[in-house]
């Protein structure tokens, strides 16, 4: 898929819903080519509600259709759903120029349309990369006299991968965990070739091990149930690879590789013995301009989510390069025991009382509902 030419919003990309304003592809020339850069604001049934700023992951993922289902946000609140520049709603005109992807530029993105929008107060809620992108937001907003209410991170990225502190490396310990022969028996099964199915399973070790059903290809036994294997077969190719959308792929090597992931962002297949890499998105490109989330300090308090069973951002990492560097704030860490990369889903009944406590600045209490979690309270060290 090429790049969109032009400016104007698909079909739907408007509505009620839909907020939109005029921004630079390439902020250190403003009066260069520009595009229309938009939220979706979805209204709350509590009037009195922050409003939640949800910021996904990616870099590059096109989620503003589903708005509300993806953030797992509880119906009171107003929440306010974006993309990326350059992405979905927010394509460009042409191709756009290297510059036009550097983090800093979608945060300012971001603040300049919650300032149009008359949202003046709000919690950043980031999950996967949006955690860089919302570490950003929080810090320029503050810095700006902004009111952030709060800060929800859910798979917190710490500072740039690089050398051997690389993406793969989890997926591979990960592997060691859960590796047993009914799970090497169970490649090549159902019709599909043992590429297709290896790709799956590699695939699906970023939902952790979480015995209440996430990752079912450790819980089901010998074989997937009839509603499973449909799923698999959904998610599974049988045809030709689909071509990935160039706004995607732009996204994640310009920003993904150029910021966090050196050389080092790699796919594999799980064989009978072992994981197998066969691409790497990251290849020929370096980390010219390295995260750290020491450069950007926030005061408001955080809220860690975090699934101990996650290869993607794993906890150790999180504590160690962004838990530890916010000293200035409040931190809490909320660890589910077994959950992976999306552990906000995994959370069941602990949804609304987390969203509560963040929005209320005060510490999750882990005992407000079923899910067993753990919860650890770090004051500020102002």
């Amino acid at each position: 898929m090429l790049l969109l030419l032009g400016s104007v919003a698909t079909a739907a990309c408007e509505g009620p819903e839909f907020f939109g304003i005029d921004r630079p592809v390439d902020p250190a020339t403003p009066d260069g080519p520009t595009f229309r850069y938009h939220l979706r604001i979805e209204p709350g049934t509590d009037p009195s509600a922050v409003p939640i700023v949800f910021l996904p992951g990616g870099p590059g993922f096109e989620v503003m259709e589903r708005g509300r289902a993806w953030g797992q946000v509880p119906a009171e609140y107003p929440l306010v759903s974006t993309e990326l520049r350059g992405v979905g709603c927010n394509r460009f005109p042409g191709t756009p120029p290297e510059a036009a992807s550097h983090t800093q530029n979608h945060a300012e993105d971001v603040l300049a349309a919650l300032s149009a929008a008359g949202i003046d107060e709000f919690v950043v809620y980031g999950h996967s990369y949006g955690t860089v992108l919302g570490t950003m937001v929080a810090s320029l907003a503050e810095a700006r006299g902004t009111t952030v209410r709060a800060v929800l991170l859910e798979g917190a990225v710490g500072t740039a991968m690089t050398g051997q502190d690389s993406w793969f490396s989890g997926f591979q310990h990960k592997w060691e965990e859960v590796r047993t022969p009914a799970l090497a028996r169970r490649i090549g099964r159902f019709g599909f070739s043992e590429e297709e199915w290896g790709e799956w399973l590699y695939a699906s070790l970023a939902a952790g091990s979480d015995a209440g059903g996430s990752d079912p290809v450790v819980v089901v036994g010998e074989g997937p149930p009839d509603e499973l294997r449909a799923a698999i077969r959904a998610l599974v190719p049988t045809g030709p690879a689909p071509e990935v959308p160039a706004p995607l792929v732009w996204a994640t090597r310009e920003t993904l590789c150029r910021e966090l992931i050196d050389e080092s962002f790699t796919h594999a297949r799980l064989t009978r013995t072992a994981l197998v890499p066969f691409a790497d998105d990251c290849a020929g490109i370096g980390v010219d301009r390295p995260y750290s989330p020491a450069d950007w300090p926030i005061r408001a308090p955080i809220t860690y989510v975090q699934g101990s069973g996650d290869p993607v951002t794993p906890l150790a990492r999180a504590r160690r390069d962004h838990v530890a560097t916010h000293e200035a704030a409040d931190r809490t860490v909320v660890t589910v025991a077994g959950a992976g990369h999306f552990t906000m889903a995994q959370l069941g009944d602990c949804t609304g009382p987390l969203f509560a406590a963040v929005e209320a600045q005060r510490p999750f209490d882990p005992a407000s509902c079923s899910r067993p979690t753990s919860v650890e309270v770090l004051p500020a060290t102002r």
